[in-house]
C-alpha cells in the first residue's frame, strides 16, 4: 500500500523521486516494494501467455489487412 507521506511532495518540489530523494525512507521502500511486484506480475507465466495471444492478435490483423489487398 502506498500511503501520504512528506517524502512524495517534498521530492516532487526537488524534482526528484521519492528514492532518489530520501532512498532509506518509508516512501522510498514503499516505491521498490511496488516495482518488485510489477516487475514479478510481467515475468510471470501468465503474462507471458497474455503477451503471447496479444501478439498473435495483432499479427492476425495484420494479416488480415493484407489480405484485403488480394482479394
Amino acid at each position: 500500500m502506498i500511503a501520504a507521506r512528506i517524502d512524495y511532495q517534498d521530492a516532487i518540489a526537488a524534482g526528484l523521486g521519492v528514492t532518489e530523494y530520501a532512498g532509506g525512507g518509508r516512501a522510498a521502500d514503499e516505491i521498490k516494494s511496488l516495482w518488485s511486484w510489477i516487475e514479478t506480475q510481467l515475468m510471470s507465466p501468465e503474462h507471458e501467455i497474455l503477451a503471447q495471444r496479444s501478439e498473435a492478435g495483432r499479427i492476425r490483423k495484420r494479416l488480415a489487412a493484407i489480405a484485403q489487398y488480394f482479394r
